[in-house]
């Protein structure tokens, strides 16, 4: 919101989030979906070897979730029903470098986004938990814009410069 509020203000001119934002009827917010990063269930490489029958060895593993308002958090949530996984949740966290060292810790597993596992530094490397089985779950990327009478000469090559990047 505070966000939202700081491009109709023209303080900022673009904003990176993993949720679409539903502007009011006075705002002029564009959404571009820019990305979809496949989500990837990662551990340790020493939990690894205990969970690699996804989603089945899942049931009662220590998992590190993202919070309830994150888009992923639902996707996990009915990825989870749809294969009857109950695991042992650990922690809810937002902050994404914090779960990767709380993975990197061995405290736990966590669904992570392909991309930060990827280019993370090679010291801090995560196993990645047969990545096949959720081709369905993804990160979705959105960069918000204000609508202007005189368009930003700078946005159209970033939004296309950002859907080759993701």
């Amino acid at each position: 919101e505070k966000m939202a509020a700081a491009l109709q203000n023209h303080a900022l001119d673009i904003v990176l989030t993993d949720v679409p934002y539903r502007p009011s009827a006075d705002e002029s917010i564009e959404n571009h979906m820019v990305g979809k990063i496949p989500i990837v269930f990662c551990a340790h490489p020493s939990l690894a070897k205990k969970y690699k029958k996804i989603p089945k060895d899942l049931n009662g593993a220590p998992l590190i979730l993202p919070t309830a308002h994150s888009g992923i958090y639902h996707a996990i949530q009915e990825y989870f029903v749809a294969h009857r996984v109950t695991p042992n949740i650990m922690a809810e966290i937002q902050d994404v470098e914090l779960v990767r060292r709380l993975v990197l810790s061995g405290v736990g597993v966590a669904p992570l986004n392909h991309f930060s596992v990827t280019t993370a530094p090679a010291r801090d490397r995560l196993m990645v938990l047969d990545r096949r089985t959720t081709r369905h779950i993804f990160d979705t990327i959105y960069l918000l814009i204000k609508k202007r009478k005189k368009h930003n000469a700078l946005i159209p090559p970033i939004l296309e410069r950002f859907k080759l990047a993701v």
